[in-house]
């Protein structure tokens, strides 16, 4: 699909001064991922990250008995590769999100590697790579960091598309591999499926029949292998608990029904200006392919236009699909990012002093564009990162930042009240009571009562019924507006065995203080 855009500075090349323009390259795009990352480490906790937290604390409590893995909920992948952060000293959310950083940098390495085929210039894929993943790393789409898998299921990714762009001799070992880092990717994060599809489109359109077979074939082997495992290391009712995980929140997404289209939009909209600077830089690009395509009368650059188009349109799916947040829309900005680097190889049909001209007024836009968002990372790092870490050296947030955030001012609520060896039941998605507290639900099933209102059909009484057949020391219960909400907190009112023991009040002046929360107690 790319064969006829090639590398004007020849990678491969074994000079000294080209393997120094590489190194610099790719530590320049590094430094500014981690320098992003870094200042925004020490924010507020969040919902999203509280899942992927839960289930490293579960999985790791599980592995520490026999090597097991929980017999509930999804495949979560990346918080089995995480849960180790629980066998350390150290505040689990912070470590989480300095773990992340890894696979963000090496994401970040690869996409370099794509944009220098695409755009045949390294100092352009350097500029190019850097912006786009200042981009991705906007608190809008990652808040403080360990937001989801999207960044270590990119890796495999990007691999994959570094293979099928390669100029070497292509063996049929190559396509069964890249079948198996794509498997890996979309078991890491399962949305991302219809990424394998486009690539198993792009290699039948460029390379046949044949290369698919091996393609498909490593990535049914990669894929059934790990699911294999993943299920047997569950025990017995592996599968149907590994399916009912699958099944119980597609249920949960389907409750929001009108709500899903309310937030596509405005998810959409909070999405757009805080990648604005790439829009312009991709918009640009694209008028340059177009204007090279008609003036050189060339048709070169369409099909990897078409690839990359699709690449970033794909996760449009994704937040239609489900519930969208800003984070979905994101990922569309790897495909920007490709058309954007593309266009710069289109530009050489412009002339040198043009080309010149168009890319200082493209860089000094992006610069102007971006600089509120590097403004507001570096008042986080001076008014959250820096306090935690001078105060509690990394152990805990700093004193006046817990009194700005719901979550961690519930989770003094619920260590206040929680007696010796308490156990936790959550609601309204706020798993991340359960690391913040160090508390475990008594059973998976009552761990965030409105799936369990949800599934069961926002049924009170049968919600009272599933809280007296597992019940915890501690409950959690919010009237925040998100579907079983409400039947939860009726529920665990009109219980005679809990009493009302502590509140923590609606406050918009507090991180997700959009909502009350109230906490009972269990009378043994």
């Amino acid at each position: 699909m790319y064969r006829s855009v090639t590398l004007r500075s020849e990678l491969t090349s074994g000079a000294r001064s080209q393997r120094i323009g590489i190194v610099a390259a790719a530590l320049f795009v590094v430094l500014i991922v981690v320098a992003l990352r870094l200042a925004v480490v020490g924010g507020y906790p969040s919902t999203d990250e509280g899942i992927y937290a839960y289930y490293a604390l579960i999985i790791h409590d599980r592995l520490s008995q026999d090597l097991r893995l929980p017999n509930d909920g999804m495949l979560m992948l990346y918080p089995l590769m995480t849960s180790f952060v629980y066998s350390l000293k150290v505040n689990p959310i912070f470590a989480l999100r300095l773990i992340d950083i890894v696979p963000d940098a090496l994401a970040a390495v690869l996409m370099l590697r794509i944009s220098a085929r695409l755009s045949g210039s390294l100092t352009a894929s350097a500029l190019i790579t850097a912006l786009f993943f200042a981009l991705l790393n906007h608190p809008t789409f990652i808040q403080y960091g360990f937001k989801n898998s999207f960044f270590i299921a990119l890796c495999p990714l990007l691999y994959a598309v570094i293979l099928f762009l390669s100029e070497q001799q292509a063996s049929s070992s190559r396509y069964f591999a890249m079948g198996v880092l794509v498997a890996l990717g979309v078991l890491l994060r399962e949305t991302l499926l219809l990424f394998a599809v486009l690539g198993a489109v792009s290699i039948f359109v460029e390379r046949g029949t044949r290369r698919l077979m091996y393609y498909v074939a490593g990535g049914l082997a990669a894929g059934s292998l790990i699911l294999i495992l993943a299920i047997a290391l569950r025990g017995s009712g592996g599968v149907s608990s590994f399916i009912a995980g699958y099944v119980d929140s597609g249920t949960g997404y389907g409750a929001f029904g009108d709500m899903r289209w309310k937030l596509f939009k405005s998810s959409g909209q909070l999405a757009a200006q805080a990648a604005t600077a790439g829009l312009v830089m991709s918009l640009a690009a694209t008028a340059c392919i177009v204007f090279a395509s008609i003036r050189g009368r060339t048709k070169q650059y369409l099909k990897p236009l078409a690839f990359w188009a699709a690449v970033a349109l794909i996760p449009f799916v994704e937040p239609l699909a489900k519930l969208g947040l800003p984070y979905h829309f994101s990922w569309s900005l790897i495909g920007l990012c490709g058309i954007t680097s593309l266009g710069w190889s289109a530009c050489k049909f412009t002339g040198r002093a043009q080309k010149l001209i168009c890319s200082c007024l493209c860089i000094g836009v992006s610069l102007l564009l971006v600089r509120p968002q590097l403004d507001y990372q570096r008042s986080l790092f001076w008014g959250l990162t820096y306090p935690a870490f001078k105060e509690t050296h990394g152990k805990y947030w700093a004193n006046e930042s817990i009194q700005r955030s719901n979550y961690l001012l519930m989770a003094d609520e619920i260590r206040r009240v929680a007696p010796a060896n308490a156990t936790l039941s959550t609601s309204a998605a706020m798993l991340i009571l359960y690391p913040l507290t160090g508390l475990r639900p008594p059973c998976y099933g009552v761990s965030n009562l409105t799936v369990t209102a949800v599934t069961l059909r926002f049924d009170e009484k049968a919600v009272k019924r599933a809280i007296e057949n597992c019940p915890a020391d501690v409950v959690v219960a919010t009237e925040r507006d998100l579907p079983g909400s409400s039947a939860v907190a009726h529920a665990i009112r009109e219980l005679p065995q809990y009493r009302p023991a502590g509140r923590v009040d609606a406050s918009t002046a507090r991180d997700y203080g959009n909502s009350s929360a109230e906490l009972f107690l269990h009378q043994r």
